[in-house]
């Protein structure tokens, strides 16, 4: 026989007992190391969900902005467009005028 398989084989019912025991103990000290590292995990989850859920918020307030934002740059757009049709068409009605005019205004000049 072996001599380190002497040494674990407990030599009376005392020994077996004891190192059952210890054995035991052992495994509750491990279960609750792990009850409480479970327990650190879920505290850790229920935050990132919460954070998850935060953000989940501010990119849909986010995304209502951009759309508010993209109607009124599309309504400033249209306005800008309606000015220079606007400005256009004044500008035509100015220089009908200024045709109009301008003999009026020689025949000032030259009457003078």
């Amino acid at each position: 026989m072996n001599v380190t398989a002497l040494q674990r084989q407990p030599q009376t019912t005392m020994d077996y007992t004891a190192e059952a025991l210890a054995h035991v103990q052992q495994l509750h000290d491990n279960l609750h190391n792990a009850n409480h590292d479970i327990g650190v995990l879920q505290a850790e989850l229920k935050r990132e969900q919460d954070r998850v859920a935060y953000l989940l918020v501010e990119v849909e307030r986010e995304r209502s902005n951009g759309l508010v934002y993209r109607d009124l740059v599309i309504q400033l757009a249209t306005q800008m467009d309606a000015i220079g049709g606007m400005t256009m068409a004044a500008s035509g009605i100015v220089e009908r005028v200024r045709e109009l005019t301008a003999p009026k205004v020689e025949e000032a000049a030259n009457g003078e």
